[in-house]
């Protein structure tokens, strides 16, 4: 049926005795008439293309090695599919479904990126507000960059700064002493010279959200957003999940065997990332993105907000990362909270998120009208949500011919080779037959870092232990000279290179400084006032 039979049809049944409208109200229902069939095609039209769609995800699932995901698609603001696949859990039968919880990670980004929009809504704030406006203790280790960072600079990457994650990673700091700690990062480029990831300035984002509404971000997150999304199962801490049963159980991949590990809990942290939800509820997220601020009918965002996030802000190099997803995107940008990508030619925002054995991707296509969630309980799971979001698009554009998973398999194998080849060149490196120049006792000690929290060495019954930030321990065994291996009290793939320690001696022939492999070597100084 085309629209010119609805049209005959309709008038033919309107000719009969009794049934006689006006010409406004006949045009009025013929309107709405062909509306309804229009989007009744274009939603059977994009169902078709799921076909068999379970069962490739099911043997994606074994390919990558993924426990369990859960998958919502929207287009033209209905929800075509929304459901999960696997199991919570390994080694149990517990289904994983739509409404199973996952940390959604990084994705929460694009949440306080919209909390801010929001506040510039009212008139409260400015994307080009000097943070020091809000935050008047604000301070980078490059003056110019204290002076000039802006509001929206929080949410692009380009402060200058290295991740530097190892200063709220489990160490319990405040939100507000992680940001006071930043001034003690160098920068490894110019601020806005370059993309580089920051999880800080996304939590200093949240605390200029607080100091501007009066609320923290997490109450501001779920008054403004998540309650009006109906997305009441939804949090920001994994506290919140300990009354809920249906929660996924996060994974970690030891060489091809998929094993379960402890939720942690990264609430000082929240602005850049600690999220928890499932696909029902995310996916009203991505409406809101695709109804340029509006959901069923309320406006949470004005739509020059919505642009505003969705427009580049910062050139990215497609490397690392950033080249196995966006493998076919010729241009690869940064907008606030929001990557911006290509894909078949159309426009694909999107963000994914990875913490601690949960990895999601939010993605969506504004020209198409298109949009999906995934979420799954596997350990940085990039290649697999990479391969299934491109599929997902590929399907419903119409577009066939090309095996992502297969490709973006052969691209993860080349990036492990290469893993294991830089492992190797380490354990090449190693120098037999040598002996640490002091007793162990001597390497006991306090070690300070002015922005990490301290290490401390001890000797425990003739074994060297090391403790960072109070909860991360290690067992030093040694590798050469001063320099020892640790094996550390957290989930470890095996897949990497030896973690080394390595120490150097003082004038005095005493320890001064450890140098500590938490993100790449950080070296912290031994206390001075020690006996």
């Amino acid at each position: 049926m085309n629209r010119s039979t609805i049209r005959t049809i309709v008038g033919k049944h309107l000719s009969r005795p009794g049934l006689q409208m006006n010409s406004f109200r006949f045009t009025a229902l013929v309107t709405f008439l062909l509306f309804s069939f229009t989007v009744a095609t274009n939603c059977l039209a994009r169902e078709a293309p799921l076909e068999g769609l379970d069962a490739r995800i099911e043997t994606m699932m074994a390919d990558w090695n993924v426990p369990g995901i859960a998958l919502a698609i929207v287009t033209d603001d209905t929800v075509i599919l929304s459901k999960g696949y696997g199991v919570r859990e390994v080694g149990t039968n517990q289904s994983t479904n739509d409404e199973t919880m996952f940390a959604i990670g990084s994705s929460s980004k694009a949440f306080t990126a919209a909390s801010l929009a929001i506040l510039v809504d009212e008139g409260k704030l400015s994307w080009d507000d000097p943070v020091t406006d809000h935050l008047p203790w604000f301070k980078l280790y490059d003056p110019y960059a204290t002076r000039e960072m802006w509001v929206r600079d929080l949410l692009a990457h380009n402060s200058g700064l290295s991740r530097g994650d190892r200063v709220w990673y489990g160490t319990g700091l405040s939100r507000e002493e992680i940001v006071r700690r930043a001034r003690f990062l160098p920068p490894t480029h110019s601020f806005r010279a370059t993309f580089q990831y920051n999880n800080t300035m996304f939590i200093a984002a949240g605390l200029v959200i607080e100091a501007v509404s009066g609320q923290t971000w997490d109450e501001f997150v779920t008054l403004r957003i998540l309650q009006p999304l109906g997305m009441r199962t939804s949090n920001t801490s994994i506290t919140d999940l300990q009354d809920q049963s249906n929660v996924s159980t996060p994974h970690m991949d030891f060489q091809d065997i998929a094993r379960p590990v402890p939720w942690r809990n990264i609430d000082n942290a929240g602005p850049a990332g600690s999220i928890n939800s499932n696909a029902q509820e995310m996916i009203n997220w991505v409406r809101l993105q695709l109804g340029n601020g509006e959901f069923e009918g309320e406006r949470i965002v004005s739509e020059q907000n919505i642009h505003e996030m969705h427009s580049a802000q910062m050139q990215m190099r497609k490397d690392g990362l950033w080249g196995l997803l966006f493998s076919e995107s010729s241009l690869v940008s940064y907008g606030l909270g929001w990557f911006l990508a290509e894909h078949q030619g159309r426009l694909m925002v999107n963000h994914g998120g990875a913490i601690d054995g949960n990895t999601a991707f939010v993605s969506f296509m504004p020209e198409e009208n298109l949009g999906l969630v995934m979420l799954t309980n596997m350990n940085g799971a990039y290649g697999f949500i990479a391969a299934l979001n491109y599929e997902v698009y590929d399907r419903l554009l119409g577009i066939s011919g090309k095996d992502w998973s297969a490709d973006l398999l052969q691209i993860m194998a080349g990036m492990k080779a290469e893993a294991e080849e830089a492992a190797q060149k380490v354990l090449d490196a190693r120098i037999t037959g040598t002996s640490a120049s002091l007793p162990l006792d001597a390497y006991a000690g306090n070690y300070e870092h002015e922005m990490y929290p301290g290490v401390v060495v001890e000797n425990r019954n003739g074994t060297l232990l090391v403790t960072f930030a109070g909860n991360f321990e290690a067992e030093l065994e040694h590798w050469h000279y001063d320099t020892f291996k640790a094996s550390w009290n957290v989930p470890d793939t095996g897949d990497g290179p030896p973690n080394l320690i390595r120490f150097d001696l003082g004038a005095d022939g005493r320890p001064a400084i450890v140098h500590v492999d938490i993100e790449g070597e950080v070296p912290f100084k031994r206390q001075i006032n020690e006996e």
